[in-house]
């Protein structure tokens, strides 16, 4: 009788760089930088890079997931805080 090892579960969650969501979407990459930080694309910041569930990816395609990108509407930018010179 052979032992075999219990076999590992696949991890179907790929995550892609923000280069890959643009590729992916079809929009540039400074669109899908600006969709990261605004919120816009649900995102991870890991180390310097972000990072995008691929299954986000899908449901954004798929209908599931409206983002401002895919409704046409523009990308909401964060509001800065001006500095006041005293």
């Amino acid at each position: 009788m052979s032992y075999a090892p219990p076999r590992r579960k696949r991890y179907t969650n790929r995550l892609l760089t923000v280069a890959g969501v643009a590729a992916k979407l079809g929009i540039g990459r400074n669109q899908a930088y600006e969709a990261v930080n605004s919120g816009a694309i649900p995102a991870l910041r890991i180390g310097e890079r972000w990072m995008v569930a691929d299954a986000t990816i899908d449901r954004i395609l798929k209908g599931e997931l409206t983002t401002p990108i895919i409704a046409g509407q523009d990308i909401p930018k964060k509001q800065r805080r001006m500095k006041v010179k005293k």
